[in-house]
């Protein structure tokens, strides 16, 4: 199993406003349909259908993101059991719990709780019973059942990733030059600063990093309430290639530093040259004398 990191998820929603919570119920509906699977119900004849599954299985990310889940079972037994199959499970840090259970059995909000915080959308499962008509009904179902089956694999069982740590240090603070743009008077959002300077490995020259910081949200915007939200995109430009870094993070109003010691993590979201195809994550400190330490935790 993969376990999803905030590099997978910053990469699947790509910065678009409010697509993280529709990111992360895209990464529980297939952790949902591998349940299933192991649970053996497409096995027994369950036929995942409706939008989610055009989606997933034709449209792709051109298709229209749909939050509920619905099945067809050939039996009132099988058709019964979905719901309950997602009801109190867990995998990879994904929580299920099924709510507002319908009176006959078929249809329930699906809850979801994620390492990642827990998705705002609603979304159902519903679940019927079909009829089969023959042996013709049985092939198509089967077929269906193995394009549902190869998918899941895909996107859930890990394919030989490994990982690896790149620490780099960044200088005194007097060694990055930060540039305020500001583009919004009232100090609300808007307002952009710049900033580059090297980095070091092993204490010795390994390139630099230069990015943009711009302020997305008002003091106590977000989940901090004494802190502004800002929005960081930054590269690491480095000798074998550049690592590309994305995330919010929280800082004391007004001012242009990380507050020292405290660890902010951002994610990896793609490279260059050796880093190519690249996710995963970097937690920075800003150190008592000034300078930072990035650690890169890079999984290819």
């Amino acid at each position: 199993m993969t376990r999803v990191t905030e590099g997978h998820l910053a990469r699947h929603y790509q910065g678009v406003r409010g697509g993280r919570d529709a990111a992360l119920l895209d990464i529980a509906q297939d952790h949902a349909l591998y349940l299933l699977h192991q649970a053996g119900a497409f096995d027994a004849g369950l036929v995942f259908k409706g939008g989610t599954a055009l989606r997933k299985f034709r449209a792709g990310s051109a298709g229209r993101f749909s939050t509920d889940m619905d099945f067809a079972a050939p039996s009132e037994g099988l058709a019964l059991s979905v719901l309950a199959a997602l009801d109190g499970v867990e995998i990879d840090g994904f929580s299920f719990a099924i709510s507002n259970l319908s009176d006959d059995g078929r249809r329930g909000d699906r809850v979801v709780e994620t390492p990642f915080g827990h998705p705002q959308l609603g979304a159902l499962v519903k679940s019927f019973r079909y009829w089969k008509h023959g042996p013709m009904e049985t092939k198509r179902s089967a077929v269906v059942l193995g394009i549902l089956v190869t998918t899941a694999s895909l996107t859930l069982v890990g394919c030989g990733s490994s990982a690896e740590t790149l620490v780099l240090t960044q200088g005194d603070g007097d060694s990055v030059v930060l540039t305020e743009l500001e583009s919004n008077p009232s100090g609300v959002a808007g307002d952009t600063t710049v900033f580059e300077g090297p980095v070091e490995k092993d204490g010795e020259p390994y390139g630099s990093i230069m990015g943009s910081m711009t302020k997305v949200g008002a003091l106590g915007a977000g989940w901090r309430e004494d802190r502004e939200e800002r929005m960081l995109t930054a590269v690491f430009d480095l000798p074998s290639g550049q690592i590309s870094v994305l995330g919010v993070s929280y800082y004391f109003e007004g001012d242009e530093l990380l507050p020292a010691g405290e660890p902010v993590t951002r994610s990896i979201v793609g490279g260059t040259g050796d880093y190519m195809g690249i996710d995963g994550e970097v937690t920075t400190v800003r150190n008592e004398n000034g300078s930072y330490t990035h650690t890169l935790s890079i999984i290819r």
